[in-house]
């Protein structure tokens, strides 16, 4: 194994020690599949999509009630925040 070789594998673990740090503290951690991707992209544009999604997280109403109990009515259903207004259920 030449000095290129050994100094190409040890920047590559460096990236993905980083990568893996990065999807940590900002989400959940990754996949296999998701630090290939992730990876693949870069360090710069990994940071830049997971601080500008392209999309917005829709989370389901069970969770909500479950997490949330107080923005939750049993007899409505569930209720986002911008309904709840000085503990009275609007809706």
């Amino acid at each position: 194994m030449g000095y290129v070789t050994v100094m190409a594998t040890v920047e590559s673990r460096k990236e993905s020690v980083l990568m893996a740090h990065l999807l940590r503290r900002a989400g959940f951690g990754a996949t296999p599949h998701e630090m290939d991707r992730a990876l693949s992209l870069g360090y710069d544009s990994m940071l830049t999509e997971l601080l500008n999604p392209d999309h917005i997280d829709d989370i389901p109403e069970d969770l909500i009630r479950r997490y949330h109990v107080h923005l939750s009515d049993p007899n409505q259903g569930c209720h986002k925040p911008d309904i709840y207004v000085q503990g009275t259920w609007h809706g």
